[in-house]
Formats: structure tokens, sequence, C-alpha cells
């Protein structure tokens, strides 16, 4: 196993591509965003920093042993026949958006397909597992929305639409922050000051993420009963639906509005 990181993506003609090919799976690490993490970060800076604490390192928690083994029941893992034809005609469609991949990396696919059924708790790799290479197939880190697209698109598209349902929620979920922080702008693009317009702006996003979500609700029992883990889209979910309902309350405390009129009764 090889894990290395650079501060940038090489360019073409810089001679480095064959090197970049040869790495399987590719992540684009941005900086810590979230404020509460970023105090964990600091906490543990100053944890590992601190006198007398040198031996409070976080160890390595698997032996190289250990992953000799994994991956030699990973070798164990059969595909099913319709991985292959789920595979073709999602690179084929990858091909006509021109995100392109070499043999080398066609063949690692497979192994990754596999390793993805393993960690599922699968002995026998489906067509589900191939959303294990979004991080794979690109060639330009701005591609991974596309690739992800067309990979749910071709082998789920029922869960393909739950996460566009979710990330329409979530946008609406960051217009209303910005209602509540006082950073929202009409279509106009005039910033909106008038709190009975504030109000009136996050009434219509929660009706809006309301009806999403009722949308949400019968695509993840839909996808349930097809056997598909919505755990984690549940919990997305009723994360989104917390936030909705938080920033009606906030809007209200601030004077944002009149709280009477709040109608977020499905949040």
């Amino acid at each position: 196993m090889l894990i290395g990181s650079s501060n940038e993506i090489p360019e073409e003609g810089d001679g480095l591509e064959a090197i970049f090919d040869r790495l399987a799976i590719k992540h684009h690490v941005g900086y810590i965003a979230d404020k509460a993490n970023r105090g964990k970060m600091m906490q543990e800076h100053a944890r590992r920093t601190t006198y007398g604490a040198q031996n409070n390192f976080i160890k390595t928690t698997i032996s190289l042993k250990e992953l000799v083994f994994i991956n030699s029941v990973m070798q164990m893992v059969t595909v099913d026949a319709s991985v292959y034809n789920s595979l073709t005609s999602c690179l084929h469609l990858l091909d006509k958006e021109s995100i392109h991949f070499s043999d080398r990396k066609l063949n690692w696919c497979i192994d990754i397909v596999r390793a993805q059924a393993l960690l599922s708790g699968r002995m026998t790799a489906i067509s589900d597992d191939i959303i294990a290479l979004v991080y794979t197939l690109w060639e330009n880190w701005g591609d991974v929305p596309k690739v992800r697209e067309i990979l749910l698109k071709s082998i789920n598209p029922l869960r393909s639409k739950i996460e566009s349902e979710l990330a329409s929620m979530k946008e609406l979920a960051r217009e209303a922050q910005d209602i509540v922080d006082g950073n929202f702008k009409d279509p106009s693009g005039t910033e909106v000051t008038d709190p009975a317009a504030k109000m009136s702006y996050m009434l219509e996003r929660t009706k809006k993420a309301e009806s999403i979500s009722v949308k949400v609700q019968q695509s993840l029992a839909a996808a349930s009963k097809q056997g598909t883990d919505v755990a984690q889209y549940t919990n997305e979910l009723t994360a989104i639906k917390a936030k909705m309902q938080e920033f009606i309350l906030q809007a209200a405390s601030v004077g944002v509005g009149n709280p009477s009129q709040s109608s977020g009764q499905a949040f």
C-alpha cells in the first residue's frame, strides 16, 4: 500500500501524469471548515505538544499483517456478471463526457469494487459497489460531481434521486442560514433588510423544504424495499429538518418577522 499527498495536481505536460495515474484512489482534502472540528484540532495539537505527552500519540490501529490478510480475503470476493455490464455502461457515459482513464486504472476498478463489497460485509460484489469508484474515475477534481452523478444514475437511479433531493434541501437550508445571518439577497441581488420580507423568504424556503422532505421520505421507503441501505440518507434528512426548524426559531427570536406566521410544523 502506498499513501501519498501533494499540494497540487500535476498539469498536462509536467511529465508526472503517469505517476498520478498510478494512484488508484485520489481525494481532495481542504482546510477544516467546521468550527467544532477546528477547536478539536487545536486541542489535539496542544495535547500532543504538552511536555511529557510524547507517548500519547495516536497509534496505528491496523498492522501490515492484517492488511495482507484483508487483501487475500478481498481476492476471494466474486464479481456478479451485472457489475461488468453496469461498469461498462458507466465507462461509456464517462467517455462521452471526455472523462478518460487508462487500462491500468480500469483493471484496478474491479479490485476496488471487490473491496467495497467486503467492507459492506459481502463476499459477492454487486452493481451498487461501483459507487466506490467515484474517487478513482476522475482526471480533474471538478469532474467528481459529474462522475458521481453518472455512476449513481447508471447503477441506482432511485439513490441518485434521493441525493439530488437532499442537495436541494441543503441549498434551502443554506439560504435560510443566510437570512438569519443577515447575508441574504433577493433575486435582483439586493440585500434584504426588512424583517417582514426576511420572514417571507424564510417561510417560502421552509415550505419548499417541507415539500421536498415528503418526496425524500417516499424515495427512502422505496429504496429500502429494494434493499438499499438508507440509514445515511435518513440521518441527513433528519439533520436538515432540524436545521430548518432551528433557523425558523432563530429568525423569530431576533425579530426577523412575526413568529406566529411560521408554518414549520412538518419540521
